[in-house]
């Protein structure tokens, strides 16, 4: 919106088309229909129910804000809004600066009005539901408003000095441009859609109710989600503008005045316009479930009640309850319809069939009318049609055996399920480390802080497990576990928008850093559920297995990464990234409610106990057994085993990240003619698959060799490689650098069975303390926030390659575990059990 309008080419070329008459049509119908909702809402609740709460009057000042910045719109239309500065009279200018600066003032109030009285509308729900449900409505309340409160002061006095926001010729203002501020918030707005959205489900189809009246509430609330669509098209648009005021500006965080740049007007018009929308279809989305009452009075047709029984009634259990109406207590005889006289049948037919109407016409009072006083709570709990399925509305399953007693076929099924979570953080590892490279070299920062990213994500490792990893496994179980560490993931994601935005490093370093913390915390869950899910001789097998698939998710983002993150060079270009990781926060919440409705097998720490004296040690066999055989000295064997694997486990993945960071410096000292047959990319391909190829091959020698041998062997394979890398001489390095690629390989392939061995084998024994043992093993993988800082602080002295003893020494030292298990029998015949009573593992 530059002053001059002689103007007449845009940013990037971009088609000047005049905007202004669709943003006119857009704004005014959807505004109109929520004009229109939000007096069927009053009619509803002030006319025919007689009753007005908390939500109705939020939802009014939301309508009232939405309906000042539609009006707000559409007069700017008029002053220039979605045209090009060449069509802009200069009389306009300043009409049109005002009218920009207060939608985005009106917006975001507009936006937590209506979001908090969805809320509040949740939480009157919450009264006769369970405890969990209240406390993230509070919670997504409590964010909202914070949230909303500190953009809308960011809108306010997004120029400073304010008494300059308006200036047009002369000593402008210095702003935040209004397409930084929305594309940085739009975590918070899609977070928040999200559990608007999902938060109702589990509660809805948990209720027992005719299937008709629950498809309706279901597709009533799962309305929402075309708010979610309207999000992304916002984004969409706010992207493409950001793209071009980009080009216009040296930085993304300020401007030398309010919408000065070029073509202003027209670049923003859209975003401006889908913004409006997005409240509009927000407060429509919010009225539709409460319009029954008036909707019942103008179309009583579309809600009668069906003339048959519930799907999940039968008619003799109706009759029943009609018979019962006396007061008597008819025997479980008199229940079955060969028992029950004709008559009787005849007489209570009629009177069964209106109580039924009756009762399925009133399932969904308590969302519409808000006095109606509901048994709701009792319908959930008698949800379960038996004591051994799982009722969720839709589906009946049969309830889960205990983990620890599954069937090898059970372990498949359930195991194949949680691996989808394996290759999810694969697929994540591989894009962060592609991704980090490029926001170094777009950021311009320096080699320290890109090794700083990575120890951002493995310092998530450190405090995710032993936070809210042990909190949820030990307290919640495996399911709630899962979905917990999916939801702090998809927002870890999500928080790489406003870093993408603003190019900055420290958001960068916090969104890596809770994106490690919520993969630690599934991470915490699905290793020890692999390791225990069935039968203790395939426990390694299993995870080795899982975390072979990790390794091909690994494989595929480095792949996938060559094409989306190919033309990541500026700034520009990485705005675009951001699709890749909204994509990947829906898939978290996807997978989130699979788990949520899955029965997953759980495990008690008792019932871990009893799996551990009857299944895995061959030596109890009486109840009591000698202290000489539990203990070293003060201390239990199996105490020593994990302290041990802690600590291997530690090294080994400080000298894994190690190695995936600095082995491409070997290859940087080559001479002219002589370079690998593989460019560094694809070098990393290649390791990564090798990787991922040695995990599947020890899976399968685990059948016929020992687990701790195959450890050995890895551990020991790896140091001799790293030895034989460091000790190489300078003249072989740089004249065959072939020579180099195959040893770096084969590192890859020694180092990939380690972890899973380590932990499955580190697990066994520990009965009741299994859950506290996996989160202190899951925390050990943050060896790897360390392990790259001690090679950068070496290499500077004697070079990468001589430093590469730093690898040999972490691995040697790890050899410490299964040398410990070779050497302590009582340890050696823990992880040696098989799971058949008196016979050690072949």
């Amino acid at each position: 919106m530059a002053v001059e309008s002689s103007h007449s080419s845009s940013p990037n070329d971009i088609n000047l088309s005049d905007r202004s008459t669709t943003i006119l049509i857009v704004t005014i119908v959807t505004v109109s229909v929520a004009t229109v909702l939000i007096a069927g809402r009053l009619i509803s609740r002030a006319v025919i129910v007689k009753h007005i709460t908390f939500d109705d009057y939020l939802i009014v000042i939301g309508w009232i804000l939405s309906l000042g910045a539609s009006v707000v719109a559409v007069f700017a239309t008029g002053k220039g809004l979605g045209k090009p500065d060449a069509r802009i009279k200069d009389e306009w200018v300043l009409p049109l600066k005002k009218c920009i600066y207060a939608f985005s003032v009106l917006y975001n109030p507009a936006l937590v009005a209506t979001k908090s009285s969805l809320l509040v509308f949740y939480l009157r729900l919450s009264r006769v539901t369970n405890k969990l449900f209240r406390i993230i409505s509070y919670a997504a309340l409590m964010l909202v408003n914070a949230g909303g409160l500190v953009l809308t002061l960011l809108n306010i006095f997004q120029c400073r000095p304010v008494s300059k926001t308006f200036n047009v010729h002369n000593d402008l203002a210095k702003c935040i441009p209004i397409i930084t501020l929305y594309l940085t918030s739009t975590p918070i707005t899609i977070v928040t859609d999200v559990i608007i959205l999902v938060l109702p489900i589990p509660m809805l189809t948990g209720i027992h109710m005719p299937r008709r009246q629950k498809n309706i509430l279901v597709f009533t609330f799962a309305l929402g989600i075309f708010v979610m669509i309207v999000d992304v098209i916002r984004v969409y648009f706010l992207q493409q503008a950001m793209i071009d005021v980009s080009s216009l500006t040296a930085s993304p965080t300020s401007t030398i005045g309010l919408g000065d740049e070029k073509d202003y007007a027209f670049i923003v018009s859209y975003s401006l316009m889908w913004t409006a929308v997005e409240v509009n279809i927000g407060i429509v989305c919010a009225c539709i479930p409460t319009l029954k009452p008036i909707v019942k009075r103008i179309l009583p047709i579309l809600l009668e009640p069906t003339r048959h029984h519930s799907s999940h009634e039968t008619p003799t259990a109706s009759v029943a309850k009609v018979d019962n109406t006396d007061g008597s207590n008819p025997s479980p005889e008199s229940t079955l319809l060969g028992k029950i006289p004709p008559a009787n049948i005849v007489a209570t037919a009629p009177i069964a069939a209106k109580a039924s109407q009756k009762v399925e016409a009133d399932d969904i009072e308590f969302i519409t009318i808000p006095t109606t006083a509901t048994n709701m709570r009792a319908r959930q709990e008698s949800s379960a049609s038996s004591s051994g399925s799982v009722y969720f509305g839709f589906v009946n399953i049969r309830r889960p055996k205990c983990l620890a007693d599954l069937s090898s076929e059970d372990s498949w099924r359930y195991c194949t399920a949680v691996t989808i979570l394996f290759f999810l953080w694969g697929f994540s590892y591989g894009l962060l480390n592609h991704l980090n490279s490029q926001i170094v070299a777009i950021s311009h920062s320096a080699v320290s802080q890109g090794i700083g990213l990575l120890s951002a994500y493995w310092g998530g490792y450190i405090f995710g497990p032993l936070s809210l990893g042990w909190y949820a496994l030990t307290r919640g179980g495996f399911k709630v576990t899962f979905i917990a560490g999916l939801c702090v993931y998809g927002v870890g994601t999500l928080m790489f928008w406003p870093s993408a935005v603003l190019v900055s490093f420290p958001g960068f370093v916090i969104s890596t850093f809770v994106v490690g913390f919520g993969l630690s915390v599934l991470e915490t869950a699905a290793n020890p559920f692999l390791a225990l899910a069935g039968p203790p001789l395939y426990g390694e097998m299993r995870l080795l297995l899982a975390q072979g698939v990790q390794a091909i998710g690994s494989v595929v983002s480095e792949l996938l990464s060559k094409v989306l993150f190919a033309s990541v060079k500026e700034h520009s270009t990485l705005i675009g990234v951001q699709w890749t990781y909204l994509a990947i926060s829906y898939l978290a919440v996807i997978l989130g409610l699979f788990f949520y409705y899955m029965p997953l097998p759980e495990a008690t720490d008792q019932e871990l106990q009893r799996a551990r004296r009857s299944r895995s040690l061959p030596m109890n066999r009486v109840i009591i057994e000698p202290r000489t055989l539990t203990h070293i000295g003060a201390f239990r064997v199996v105490s020593i085993t994990l302290a041990i694997g802690v600590f291997a486990q530690f090294l080994y993945v400080a000298a894994q990240e190690t190695v995936n960071l600095w082995f491409s410096d070997l290859f940087a000292d080559h001479d002219l003619g002589f370079s690998p047959s593989l460019t560094l990319p694809n070098i990393s391909l290649v390791g990564h698959s090798v990787f991922a190829v040695s995990r599947f091959l020890c899976g399968a020698l685990c059948l016929v060799i020992r687990p701790r041998k195959l450890l050995c062997a890895s551990l020991l394979g790896g140091m001799a490689i790293s030895i034989t890398i460091a000790a190489l001489p300078s003249h072989t390095a740089t004249t065959h650098p072939n020579t180099v690629l195959g040893l770096t390989v084969g590192l890859y392939f020694f180092e990939g069975p380690v972890f899973p061995l380590i932990f499955a084998t580190a697990l066994r024994g520990l009965g009741r303390a299994t859950k506290r043992g996996a989160v202190m093993l899951a925390a050990g993988t943050g060896g790897g926030a360390m392990g790259p800082w001690v090679l950068f602080a070496s290499q500077s002295k004697i070079g990468v390659r001589r430093s590469f003893w730093i690898v040999a020494v972490a691995l040697g030292m790890a050899c410490l575990f299964p040398v410990y298990l070779k050497v302590v029998r009582r340890a050696r015949e823990v992880v040696d059990w098989n799971g058949v009573e008196g016979k050690e593992r072949k």
